[in-house]
């Protein structure tokens, strides 16, 4: 029975990497091009990565036991995981662009060890860029917020760190964690702007904080600085063993838009390590 299974395992990994080896990025898209719409939500996102319904939310691969459903699951992927990508950034001409989406493809969905994303991972980040209005005058302020499990099933996102060159901040949370709803993204994060500019909402985080206060949230009771818009939101995904990939929305008239994937980078521990510290998310 083990050897009838480690067999079929071979076969579908056999028919299965040949062609993604000679798969050609154009083949993909043209195909996804049409198999797919614009990608609404990053929840959306997360289930089209992973091959399910939108709005499930549920992680499951096909049997590996059972060679043509394997395939089918796995064929079906590779349109989908190519349709998330960002095709505007896509140089077509670069073979080192083509080897990387295919080794990607490869280790991603892979038959007997397929990876997946989950919005309760706690190894992605949401990088807010605010403007904000200082001393008369408008300038930049960025805002890293992670998801973290409080158990029992519940998620939330919280702040992580405030960085602003203008405004001379950069400051970490820990310990002092500033909690939203797991639901806070679905209007672009909106309620941590919102929360942010209410006094009474800072004041209470104020006199809660453990250890050095905090210099963004002394300048927002105090009202020297008020956030006046979200801008640019990045996704930052470093769950997946090997590899970073960032999210962003791209308005364009094209089913390829919505959150798509911008950059996807072969990445080890030591490189993710490194890179959290530049996203100010250490």
């Amino acid at each position: 029975m083990v050897v009838r299974y480690l067999l079929s395992i071979c076969i579908v990994y056999g028919i299965f990497v040949p062609e993604v080896s000679a798969q050609l990025v154009y083949d993909w898209e043209n195909r996804a091009e049409n198999w797919e719409y614009r990608v609404k939500n990053i929840e959306f996102f997360i289930d089209r990565f992973n091959n399910q319904p939108e709005g499930s939310g549920s992680v499951h691969a096909a049997n590996p036991k059972d060679t043509a459903e394997c395939l089918a699951f796995m064929k079906e992927r590779d349109y989908k995981l190519f349709s998330l990508f960002d095709l505007g950034k896509v140089d077509r001409k670069d073979a080192a662009v083509k080897q990387k989406i295919n080794t990607f493809f490869r280790e991603i969905n892979s038959p007997y060890q397929p990876k997946f994303i989950r919005f309760e991972d706690l190894f992605w980040y949401a990088e807010l860029n605010m403007s904000v209005q200082s001393g008369g005058q408008s300038k930049k302020l960025s805002c890293v917020m992670q998801v973290v499990n409080l158990g029992q099933g519940v998620q939330a996102w919280v702040i992580k760190s405030f960085h602003s060159s203008d405004l001379q901040i950069d400051e970490r949370f820990r310990g002092n964690e500033l909690y939203f709803p797991p639901s806070t993204n679905g209007t672009d994060f909106m309620g941590v702007r919102l929360s942010l500019n209410d006094p009474s909402w800072t004041n209470d985080k104020v006199a809660k904080l453990v250890g050095a206060p905090s210099k963004t949230l002394n300048q927002l009771v105090e009202g020297r600085v008020k956030i006046e818009a979200i801008g640019k939101i990045t996704y930052h995904f470093l769950q997946l063993d090997g590899w970073i990939m960032t999210v962003n929305y791209v308005n364009r008239e094209s089913k390829n838009s919505g959150w798509l994937l911008g950059l996807l980078q072969p990445a080890n521990n030591q490189q993710k390590v490194q890179y959290l510290k530049e996203l100010y998310a250490d």
